[in-house]
């Protein structure tokens, strides 16, 4: 099947695995019969050569005509349109295959062009399921940068010291290594909500999650790796949850393997907190987040959140995929306990990417 990609390479995770580079404006990529090509300008032409030296680039000025389309009175938007229709005519594609995030303007140009379109997500989602080398090196450099987060994490933490502080402390750490956007530093009943922050001060006894997702610059790929910390004397719930935790993680780490189902893992994990007492979310409880209310972990790459799922639907796992297993323990009110560690699949089992040590 035909492929057509519009997107910019910063955004779209779909064509920075075609073309791994950064590329800020939007173009269109394409495949036909097994030759990919690409609308591109003199700006970025260079860099994509370097990443994609196979791609057959159509430059947009010289090839496509975009200078005399806008001298011609077209307004920049509809040229750009224009462009992208000419490449396919050009290279014969009369129907193609696009992601769910295909724009709406250029498929209805096209479709007006007499190009038939599928949406068809599961197959750019499979496409870049197993990492490439260079990915995969992305990702244990994201690694690397979030356990600097956690570190200085665990050595700032004290009686008083506020949320917001301690997401400076964690930023300043990260930043040098890879880009932190977002990240959760909770505390006390906030660590019961999944992905809510605190700013407050942080309380002896009560959990403080740290939950950080950041990217590697020269990939575009993330990371996701959390811990939960208590300052003095944990409250012996948090012990008692932390522990569990642990066994359910490690439970998971040894049955990861190639042909091993997410849903698989989630329903172990779903069995072993029923049996201690545990809302899960296959049987849940009064309130929604309350005791194992989530999946077990998730894909990751070019997205925090991808294929394969480690919830109820969740698919086979390949040797190549990366994986999150995140179990999570919480009540409303009182707050949770999460680990989460990021595994590399692989032939026989699981690999662990991951290296920060779990205590509280």
């Amino acid at each position: 099947m035909n492929v057509l990609i519009d997107a910019d390479t910063i955004r779209s995770p779909e064509l920075r695995h075609e073309v791994p580079a950064a590329i800020l404006d939007p173009f269109l990529y394409g495949e036909r019969d097994g030759v990919a090509f690409a609308t591109t300008s003199a700006l970025d032409a260079a860099n994509i050569a370097k990443a994609r030296p196979d791609l057959r680039q159509l430059d947009t000025m010289s090839e496509l005509g975009l200078r005399e389309l806008i001298v011609g009175g077209m307004g920049r938007g509809e040229a750009l349109l224009e462009v992208r229709a000419r490449a396919c005519e050009a290279m014969g594609v009369t129907e193609a295959a696009v992601p769910a995030t295909f724009p709406l303007a250029t498929a209805r140009f096209l479709e007006a062009r007499g190009i038939t379109l599928h949406v068809d997500d599961a197959l750019f989602v499979a496409r870049r399921r197993i990492k490439t080398p260079a990915q995969l090196e992305g990702i244990k450099r994201a690694t690397r940068a979030a356990e600097h987060g956690l570190q200085a994490a665990r050595e700032a933490l004290a009686p008083g010291l506020t949320c917001t502080e301690l997401r400076a402390i964690v930023r300043a750490a990260v930043e040098p290594h890879a880009a932190l956007g977002e990240f959760t530093v909770a505390t006390g009943p906030d660590t019961a909500t999944g992905h809510g922050s605190s700013t407050g001060p942080i309380v002896p006894g009560q959990p403080v999650i740290v939950d950080l997702w950041p990217q590697d610059r020269e990939t575009g790929t993330f990371t996701d790796i959390a811990r939960t910390f208590v300052v003095g004397e944990p409250d012996p719930e948090i012990t008692r949850w932390h522990a569990l935790v642990l066994e359910v993680l490690e439970d998971a780490l040894a049955y990861v393997k190639p042909g091993v189902e997410g849903k698989q893992l989630h329903a172990r994990a779903c069995d072993r907190f029923e049996a201690e007492g545990f809302p899960t979310q296959r049987k849940p409880g009064k309130h929604l987040m309350e005791g194992f209310p989530t999946a077990l972990g998730h894909g990751v790459g070019l997205e925090v959140h991808e294929a394969p799922g480690l919830g109820r639907t969740g698919e086979a796992l390949q040797a190549g995929d990366v994986i999150s297993i995140e179990p999570f323990l919480c009540r409303p009110g009182f707050g949770g306990v999460q680990v989460e560690e990021i595994v590399l699949v692989t032939d026989t089992g699981a690999e662990l990417l991951s290296d920060h040590p779990r205590t509280l």
